[in-house]
């Protein structure tokens, strides 16, 4: 582990496999440290705006906990956690396809845009203005990181 980062190299079938689906699902494990398939289905409805159960996702959570890129909870019943391999995976899926959105210009500190996604909200937002507790400059400039 260097920095912070578990850095893995990214296989064409590791990025075939990963869908936005499973990108929600891990960034939802990532904020929660843990949480439940209907949750989920809830937070994916809100931030979509879309209707989303949790029979919708199911599957996705199957096989994510097949490809032992999620766990059970080891303290909370029905509750989900990102595993070690599961945090490489989406960490290694996320910086390529932050580098393709910038078009490999390196103009977004990688490294900072993975905190803001992978952070409790709650702890980086305030509640009342909605505005970040984070400097915003921290998101921008040339990128530093090896990923």
């Amino acid at each position: 582990m260097t920095g912070g980062f578990i850095i893995v190299d990214c296989t064409i079938d590791l990025a075939r496999r990963a869908s936005f689906l499973d990108m929600a699902v891990a960034f939802g494990l990532f904020r929660s440290g843990g949480d439940s398939v209907e949750r989920t289905a809830a937070d994916i409805c809100r931030y979509f705006k879309m209707k989303v159960e949790a029979a919708d996702i199911q599957p996705t959570f199957t096989r994510m906990l097949e490809q032992q890129q999620i766990a059970l909870h080891p303290k909370k019943p029905a509750h989900y956690v990102m595993t070690s391999a599961g945090q490489a995976a989406f960490e290694c899926v996320f910086f390529g396809f932050m580098r393709f959105v910038d078009g490999g210009q390196n103009r977004f500190s990688l490294a900072a845009l993975w905190q803001l996604a992978t952070a409790n909200l709650d702890a980086i937002v305030d509640p009342v203005t909605r505005d970040l507790k984070i400097d915003p400059e921290r998101l921008f400039g040339p990128k530093k990181e090896t990923h």
